[in-house]
């Protein structure tokens, strides 16, 4: 066999070790049992910018939000937002315990933004979402249920309204498989993928690992970095796979944005402090890589190339679908394997693209420009 065919090979046996992980850790991950009557205070913080069409909808759905014995806090913090958005204040002054409070000058970004609505909460687990989510009635009680002794941070699904287009149900099918796989490493004990729209950590431990200080320099990460490195202390990571805990937010308008928004989320990869983490994903876009330029190779005399990626192709697409039925009804409708074919050829070069895009690259984001160190 060729040499480059016999790697290949190798790609996708650890690609599907990869998916066997997940699955085991996923099932993990569903068993753990919530606690029935958590006693601890929380804050909820929401940094904003440019959201005064999203901010009527979340408060309304933290007006109708169940907070069992517990007497919530809400901090919303404006990220140096230059619409309309103090329109919405002036109607939350009559709720207590929502207050909106202005950036700390001098500084901006969503991880300031959310450094100092910690600075301003009064509770001891830290709860975290986005302006333009919607959440659902149990979202609180929730992800603190999952607060055992040994927990320092719990991760809530996040999952895109499925409706209309191809590319809109694509985007929930892809985003949604992204968390299922950060449910089941965070099961398997390998927590790396988790979402800022919908996380919570214990205030003490947040401050024990200075903040955002160690992905400061990136654009994204306010989640990953900050979950591992709660978890390097030797505390667990809970993902939570249920409705109750599953907030609902907007996919990418267009393929610019997906595009902006994949790469930065790519920009963080080569960041990972640990160099087996590294590995794995390098060794995951090798395989994505081996799948998009295998039918280029076929043209050429050697080895089957084309039957590698056929192959690889059918045993990707059944694997992925077992793991997928895992999330089903919760982070996206229970899919049908004609449709997860469809997305899998869309999958592989935007994958690749937005790897590179994300590494070497720049984005933008929220009107600001981001090169890939910042």
């Amino acid at each position: 066999m060729d040499i480059l065919l016999a790697f290949f090979v190798a790609l996708l046996l650890h690609y599907l070790f990869f998916l066997l992980v997940i699955k085991c850790g996923i099932r993990k991950a569903k068993n753990f049992t919530a606690l029935s009557n958590p006693n601890c205070t929380f804050s909820i913080v929401i940094p904003f910018r440019n959201e005064s069409e999203n901010l009527p909808l979340i408060l309304s759905d933290l007006r109708e939000m169940a907070f069992g014995a517990n007497t919530p806090e809400v901090i919303f913090v404006n990220d140096h937002s230059d619409d309309k958005w103090e329109e919405h204040r002036a109607v939350s002054e009559d709720i207590p315990w929502i207050r909106f409070i202005d950036q700390k000058p001098g500084t901006a970004g969503k991880k300031k933004a959310i450094e100092y609505g910690i600075e301003h909460a009064t509770g001891e687990i830290i709860l975290v979402t986005d302006a333009d989510c919607r959440l659902p009635k149990d979202w609180a009680t929730s992800l603190i249920s999952r607060f055992d002794s040994e927990t320092g941070f719990v991760a809530g699904g996040v999952k895109y309204p499925v409706d209309g287009t191809f590319f809109k149900k694509f985007q929930a099918y892809e985003f949604g498989g992204l968390l299922l796989a950060g449910a089941g490493l965070a099961g398997a004990g390998k927590p790396v993928i988790c979402s800022a729209a919908s996380m919570a950590f214990r205030k003490e431990l947040f401050e024990k690992v200075n903040g955002y200080e160690a992905s400061k320099h990136l654009a994204s990460g306010d989640d990953e970095f900050l979950m591992r490195a709660i978890h390097r202390l030797g505390y667990k990571v809970r993902f939570v796979l249920d409705t109750n805990s599953t907030v609902t937010t907007n996919p990418s308008r267009d393929i610019k944005s997906f595009a902006a928004q994949r790469s930065r989320w790519a920009s963080k990869g080569l960041h990972y402090e640990h160099p087996a983490l590294i590995v794995m994903l390098v060794l995951i876009f090798l395989f994505y890589l081996s799948l998009f330029v295998s039918p280029f190779l076929s043209l050429f005399p050697g080895p089957g190339y084309i039957a590698y990626f056929v192959a690889a192709m059918i045993v990707k697409l059944f694997a992925e679908y077992l793991v997928l039925l895992e999330g089903g009804g919760i982070l996206f409708p229970k899919p049908g394997i004609l449709m997860v074919a469809l997305f899998e050829l869309v999958q592989i070069p935007y994958i690749v693209f937005a790897s590179i895009r994300g590494t070497l690259g720049g984005f933008s984001w929220k009107g600001r420009e981001y090169s890939r160190c910042i």
